[in-house]
């Protein structure tokens, strides 16, 4: 990456480049030239001693190819607080952000667009080196020739790539890469800190005005809008966890982990797996979501608010009445459900859930032609008034497609489809007994699937013989006896087969190291950030792999763990790097995407997992060259003090006492420097010889003897 804005520029907007420039970057240099400041994440490029840029040969590279396995690529950033490792990240956010802006055209919104950005940030993606270069309210890409004028091979400045624009433009940011960041830290991404000059860019519609856009000013935060992921996966960066005005929602970030968590665990156990070397998934019991479904139901706000789920059946039997044409009964008849009046409360509550999910699709960018009055979500219409052809084109349109914004109603859709007579689900239990996933749940789906199978098939096939529509989506098409080679769930099948949001999950692991049996939610919050740190990007690895149609169809993710070690005790530093990697195959993940893994840290734990090529020292803002120190397999006590820029190896409070002890041994007042004057010696005697008894460092205290 290479910072360039001139001083001027700098004056403007300190608080984006923070303590990565200062005064000093600028002594000597012309107010209206830019300054050229480079970081190296990996060993690509390096400084000659002339200080020019020069590119490495392939013979000098690290071939990291290999070293991690096909399609992955793993490197940190290290250095001590406040030297610059996160916003050196947040700048590279900045710059999607804006990329984003620019050339990602499919967004249903636009991001505000970050002013006072002058970098160019390079990245390699099948092999081709491209530049995307942003100066303040222009974004523009490019890609390196291998042919130029003045061309020489040992030195490469960033003239040596070349600009493209229009159709060559769009096609490189086509290829570009999806970056999904993680940060827990409690004060990190709080919106109110990255409040900066911006325009909201707004699409004009109407006749010759495809495509042009309005920017208006504002004062918001850049970073709010890239939390939020209703577009489909269309911006390229999501950070995590969701803030709202900086707060985390700790309840619903645990209900999250537990759903994606619960998806990757039973993917693991039917494939044999392993997920974790000590936790094995042993059981899932569901519960009905009472509070959930009434807060659901009161969102659409035509309809009287009720408080008790018994409440909403009187309202569903009039949906479900003798009007055919009811939205209730539309949905019903179009995917083949059997509810009627008679059906148990909880698949009535069911369909209230699934009617409101289908109607608020058109937030969503495929979607959005379905928007009735310019209304986004049409559940806050009434009911009645809702367009009915309208709502069937809706219907169809869903119907074939399988990407994460119809997961969940897939869901619902297959939990209806159980029959009301499964006595093991559904007769003689009340709502709040608990049911058994795999015993029960799972098990009835798939007979549901094998019952069905031929039903199905029949209608959702079209004239040519293709399949358009079945609610189980990924299982097509199921005349290859999907159900009769007892085959295991993919796992998109798997996420497709999990209850609906309606059923609460109690997640029971075995730990095999204690030999008993743990509910998830009793976990140390260790164990519980590893899985949700690692659970959350696979959950949008997976999203993202699920996207089709017209929007862009990434293939390249970038995966920043920024404060890593968070919550982490050091055995689970030091395993996380191979944690991750192993999902990452195990999981089939690298069989279509490329992964690169940024490690943003303080630990020497993690750092002995990777070669010294793919590490970035930071100290005081600008890349440390003198760190000199074979960090793989290395000793993780010598890189403490190496690779972290400690100045002691001990506690500040201990040395403090260790140079009294010394002052003492000399004759010296601790106090005041002076010699000891009076009984002072044998006062002071006694100290000394207290805080030696205390050192613990065998050579240490053999020499202060």
């Amino acid at each position: 990456m290479l910072m360039m804005p001139p001083k001027k520029q700098w004056e403007k907007s300190k608080n984006l480049y923070k303590n990565l420039l200062s005064e000093k970057d600028y002594k000597n240099l012309e107010e209206s030239k830019p300054i050229n400041k480079r970081f190296f994440f990996n060993d690509f490029y390096e400084h000659n001693k002339q200080g020019e840029l020069k590119k490495t040969s392939f013979d000098e590279r690290f071939n990291s190819d290999t070293f991690f396995g096909e399609r992955i690529n793993v490197q940190a950033i290290v250095g001590k607080n406040g030297s610059g490792k996160s916003t050196l990240m947040e700048l590279i956010y900045i710059a999607i952000n804006n990329f984003a802006c620019i050339f990602t055209h499919l967004m249903p919104r636009s991001n505000f667009f970050s002013l006072g950005l002058y970098l160019n940030l390079y990245f390699n993606i099948d092999s081709i080196e491209y530049k995307m270069k942003c100066e303040e309210t222009s974004i523009s890409l490019g890609l390196r020739t291998p042919v130029v004028s003045n061309y020489r091979p040992d030195v490469l400045d960033v003239i040596n790539f070349v600009e493209v624009s229009g159709s060559q433009a769009q096609n490189i940011a086509d290829k570009f890469f999806y970056t999904i960041v993680s940060n827990y830290a409690i004060l990190s991404f709080v919106p109110s800190n990255y409040r900066s000059n911006c325009k909201e860019l707004c699409r004009l519609h109407g006749p010759l005005l495809n495509n042009k856009w309005l920017a208006n000013d504002s004062s918001e935060s850049w970073i709010q809008r890239i939390f939020h992921k209703n577009d489909g996966y269309t911006c390229p960066i999501v950070l995590n966890p969701m803030r709202n005005e900086g707060a985390i929602d700790v309840e619903k970030e645990m209900q999250l982990s537990k759903y994606r968590i619960l998806a990757l665990l039973i993917y693991a156990k039917v494939h044999n797996l392993s997920f974790d070397d000590r936790y094995k998934l042993n059981r899932v019991e569901l519960f009905f979501r009472g509070d959930f479904a009434t807060e659901k139901f009161n969102e659409w706000e035509k309809f009287k608010r009720i408080t008790d789920p018994q409440e909403m059946l009187g309202i569903v039997d009039g949906w479900l009445g003798s009007d055919p044409t009811s939205i209730s009964n539309i949905i019903i008849n179009h995917f083949h459900l059997n509810i009627t009046k008679k059906s148990i409360p909880i698949k009535k509550i069911a369909l209230v859930y699934l009617q409101g999910k289908i109607l608020s699709l058109p937030k969503y960018h495929l979607y959005e032609t379905f928007r009735d009055g310019g209304i986004e979500d049409l559940k806050l219409k009434d009911i009645d008034d809702v367009d009915r052809t309208n709502f069937k084109a809706l219907l169809d349109t869903m119907s074939s497609d399988s990407s994460h914004v119809v997961t969940k109603i897939h869901q619902v859709i297959n939990f209806l489809s159980i029959e009301d007579e499964n006595k093991k689900i559904f007769r003689d239990r009340d709502l709040n007994d608990p049911i058994n996933y795999f015993d029960l749940y799972l098990e009835e789906i798939r007979n549901t699937i094998k019952k069905k199978k031929d039903e199905w098939n029949n209608f959702t096939r079209d004239k040519d013989g293709n399949y358009f529509l079945m609610p189980f989506i990924h299982a097509k098409p199921w005349d290859g006896d999907f159900v009769d080679e007892e085959r295991d769930f993919s796992l998109d099948e798997i996420i497709e087969c999990l209850p609906p949001s309606i059923l609460e999950y109690d997640i029971y692991l075995y730990d095999e190291m204690e030999k008993k049996e743990v509910l998830y939610n009793r976990m140390s919050s260790g164990e519980l950030q590893l899985l949700q740190t690692i659970s959350t990007h696979l959950y949008h690895v997976r999203n993202i792999m699920s996207v089709n149609g017209s929007r862009l169809q990434y293939k390249n993710i970038n995966m920043i763990f920024d404060e890593l070690e968070l919550c982490f005790h050091p055995e689970y530093q030091r395993i996380f790097v191979k944690k991750l990697v192993d999902i990452l195959k195990n999981m089939k993940l690298t069989d279509t995407h490329s992964f690169n893994i940024f490690l943003i840290t303080h630990s020497p734990f993690v750092l002995s997992d990777l070669p010294p090529e793919r590490i970035l020292y930071l100290k005081d803002g600008s890349m440390d060259t003198n760190v000199k120190i074979s960090t793989f397999a290395g000793n993780i006590g010598e890189m403490f003090y190496d690779s972290f820029f400690l100045e002691s190896t001990i506690g500040a409070f201990a040395e403090e006492k260790i140079k009294r002890l010394i002052d003492i041994r000399n004759g010296l007042n601790p106090n005041t420097k002076s010699p000891f004057t009076g009984d002072e010696k044998k006062e002071f005697e006694k100290e000394r010889m207290e805080i030696l008894n205390k050192v613990g460092d065998p050579v240490l205290k053999s020499l202060l003897e």
